[in-house]
């Protein structure tokens, strides 16, 4: 019987937003600890590189996961509060 160990797939920035979908704005404000809807964390979400200009890599099937449950557990809300309350977090409000 063979047993398949599945690697985790580590993209850089640009790769990673294509293959979640989502802006690199979007990517980079959900590793904010100061966003309150998505806290991705270092070492299980993303990862620096070696050197400090190193880019940033994804792992992109950890963030997936928790979009997905996040969206299951979210409490679902009329768009416009949900837009109220993105305007009111935006900075320089």
């Amino acid at each position: 019987m063979h047993s398949t160990t599945r690697r985790e797939l580590w993209l850089s920035t640009g790769d990673a937003v294509r293959h979640l979908g989502i802006s690199a704005d979007t990517l980079k404000r959900y590793k904010d600890p100061n966003y309150p809807h998505f806290c991705l964390q270092e070492g299980i979400h993303w990862q620096r590189g070696l050197a400090p200009n190193s880019p940033i890599r994804w792992a992109v099937d950890q963030i997936e996961a928790v979009v997905r449950e996040r969206s299951t557990t979210a409490p679902r809300q009329p768009a416009a509060a949900v837009l109220s309350v993105m305007l009111s977090e935006a900075p320089g409000q």
